[in-house]
Parts: C-alpha cells; structure tokens; sequence
C-alpha cells in the first residue's frame, strides 16, 4: 500500500472519529462541515474529496463493518435461521454497540436499516431470484435487526447467546 493511500485511510478514519465524537455531543442536524474538519484536524478540501454529506461518512463506516462482518464470519454457508448465523449476528451488534446506539439515538435507524439489508444482500439476497425467497431474506433481516435494535436500546442486558436462542426459537416456531 502506497503512502498516499495510508494517509487519505488515516484522514477518513479522522473524519469518522470526528464525526461520531461530535454525534455524542450534539444533534447529527446541528454538526457542520465545518464542525467535523475541525475536530478531525483536516483540510475542508479533505471531507470533500472523501465524502459527499455527514449520511456518507455514516454509510462508509457501515461498509467497514460489513467488511470486518464478511471477512470473520464462521460460516461457510450461510443458514439464515442457524443458531449459529444469529449468535454470529448479535456477537458482531454487541461488538458495535455504540456506533449502532449513537445512530439510533440520533434518528438514524433508517440508515442502520440500509446498511443491514446490505449485508443481507450482499450474501444471500439474488436480486432476479425468486419473490418468495426475497420475500423470507427480507423477513429474517427485519427481524433480526428490529430485536437488535431493541436489545441494545434495553442495555444489552441478556447475553448475544440467550438472544440467539430466543431468535432460533422464534424462527424455528414460524416454520
């Protein structure tokens, strides 16, 4: 990896920190460009060429996450309703706890919605497949990410493996 590419990962990762330490002291509306380059410590020219809007910089820490998501997945062969594929899931939202937390509180679940389908998407969901089996994808995801959502929101306070059961249940019970 060349210099110039370390150092534009450093300021985004800069930008993303700036980002989400001024979401935890202020409204995600209220934070300017100008806010963000500040506390990153970066050129305004930098946000620009890295990102479009405060949304994006949201978006490209969610395609991280998909990255670190995709690349220590356990499973080979994805089983959406697998006890193991839905500890995995709460494992990794336990893990993002507060990157998951601070866009919900700011009114941002909608963008946490996206980025879940992504994931959904990108491993399971064949875009000129069957309406039936996009139709139980989409059902799983929103499931899985309205329990998580709550989870969290209630403190977290069961484990990532009493809820993984409790979500198998649920899907095995549906069957």
């Amino acid at each position: 990896m060349d210099k110039r590419h370390t150092a534009n990962i450093q300021v985004k990762n800069k930008i993303t920190d700036a980002l989400l330490a001024l979401m935890k002291q202020q409204p995600f509306q209220a934070i300017r460009v100008s806010d963000i380059v500040k506390k990153a410590d970066v050129a305004r020219v930098s946000y620009y060429r890295n990102f479009e809007s405060k949304e994006a910089i949201l978006y490209a820490q969610g395609h991280r996450l998909h990255e670190e998501y995709m690349q220590n997945r356990p499973l080979a062969e994805p089983s959406l309703l697998s006890y193991d594929d839905i500890l995995y899931h709460f494992e990794f939202y336990d893990k993002h706890r507060d990157f998951l937390l601070e866009l919900s509180r700011h009114g941002l679940s909608y963008l946490l919605l996206d980025m879940f389908n992504a994931f959904i998407e990108d491993g399971l969901a064949d875009p000129d497949g069957d309406i039936i089996e996009q139709s139980r994808i989409y059902c799983y995801a929103g499931a899985i990410f309205n329990l998580m959502l709550h989870w969290l929101k209630r403190g977290a306070k069961e484990t990532p493996q009493v809820m993984a059961k409790a979500a198998a249940d649920a899907f095995r019970d549906l069957k």
